[in-house]
């Protein structure tokens, strides 16, 4: 778990994992679809307009649909809801609330354009697994989107697979939920005294950054934007769990090196690093859809592979998350719209198979001049 790349310390600006890999997935994913436009010969320009539609229509749908997901956890009682709602530093997104959505707007771009939309549709498919795969690397770095508890009863790891999170990660909160471990009193937010600003707060651990507090970094945190002093929600429980008497010395209070090492010694259980596990999947099968694309023999069925192969990964893969609750239909709302895929994904099949063509007519040689991108990706 290394979830900020890069800080630039005083300036305040932080580059996160999760937004580097996002970015990273993105850029290659056109990257590469764009090379493949031009081995078969087709025009690949309209995959720079498609990278627009994915950043606003899916990144804004994964975030529109994580924040109806959660709202009563993460966003109803956040002081500055539109905030909240806006904040992608910490990661939440869901991915199928994006790839849906997406979906539809990048068929609806090539329908507008006139494009062979089984053909577009196969090249597009190649790219969203390989995305997916970057994208859930980023997860990993974040520490969103964790695996269940893998723990025998003396707390050592059921399977060489299995990672520890920090204290204050995703899974450390989670497992805290769920009374699956249990915490010292300074690591816990009082919820009577956790805000000056309300009587009562919701309890829970102290976040993660409690593992990296010192009374510098206290003092800048109480600081405002014109350096006044001012006491923060983030650093009030802090300041609250140095209240506690020293476990060294109990005639003193705790002291900051003293709660940063309290917390080093109450990690997160052994977990599933499910994110891992679907990076591998997303990768592997990416590299089977590009297998597929050069060997296909109509258009359109690689991208009816990808409505049917992955839906039954993320399937199980929810099966050992912990992270979604299970509210729809008696599952996870990503297990439901999983079987929504399949099923549009037979259709689709059913379809170009019966009712179409083995070659989409409006998939012709694309003539063009040389252009400058010529050069990035040779044939």
């Amino acid at each position: 778990m290394h979830p900020e790349l890069w800080s630039s310390g005083d300036a305040g600006l932080i580059v996160q994992s999760y937004g580097v890999m996002l970015a990273a997935g993105l850029l290659s994913g056109l990257y590469l679809a764009m090379r493949r436009c031009i081995l078969v010969k087709c025009d690949p320009d309209p995959f720079v307009t498609l990278g627009l539609i994915a950043i606003i229509v899916g990144l804004g749908g994964a975030r529109i649909f994580f924040v109806i997901h959660y709202w009563d956890d993460y966003f109803a009682a956040a002081p500055n809801r539109l905030r909240a709602i806006l904040d992608l530093r910490s990661g939440g997104l869901e991915y199928l609330g994006g790839l849906v959505p997406a979906i539809v707007a990048a068929l609806a771009y090539f329908r507008w354009k006139r494009l062979s939309i089984r053909l577009y549709a196969d090249i597009v498919a190649v790219m969203i697994a390989w995305m997916l795969g970057l994208g859930r690397i980023g997860c990993f770095l974040n520490g969103c989107c964790h695996g269940g508890a893998c723990v025998d009863p003396s707390g050592n790891a059921t399977t060489p697979l299995a990672v520890q999170f920090q204290f204050g990660s995703w899974a450390s909160i989670d497992q805290w939920e769920r009374r699956e471990t249990t915490l010292p009193a300074e690591l816990l937010v009082d919820g009577f005294n956790a805000d000056t600003a309300s009587p009562i707060a919701q309890a829970g651990p102290l976040g993660r950054e409690v593992t990296l507090l010192t009374s510098k970094t206290v003092a800048d945190y109480q600081r405002d934007s014109a350096g006044k002093p001012v006491l923060t929600r983030r650093v009030a429980p802090v300041l609250a769990a140095r209240e506690y008497p020293s476990r060294v010395d109990p005639s003193r209070r705790s002291t900051f090196g003293e709660i940063r090492g309290l917390a080093t010694r109450h990690p997160a259980l052994w977990s599933h690093p499910t994110q891992l596990y679907s990076a591998a999947a997303a990768l592997l099968l990416s590299n089977l859809l590009a297998r597929v694309f050069h060997r296909r023999k109509r258009h359109g069925m690689v991208f009816g592979l990808l409505m049917l192969t992955y839906p039954p990964v993320r399937f199980v893969l929810e099966t050992i998350r912990t992270d979604n609750p299970l509210d729809t239909f008696g599952m996870t709302v990503s297990q439901a719209v999983s079987v929504g895929m399949v099923v549009v994904g037979v259709v689709w099949m059913l379809v170009i198979y019966r009712l179409m063509p083995e070659r989409s007519p409006a998939a012709v040689a694309h003539e063009r001049e040389p252009r400058i991108y010529d050069r990035l990706f040779p044939v």
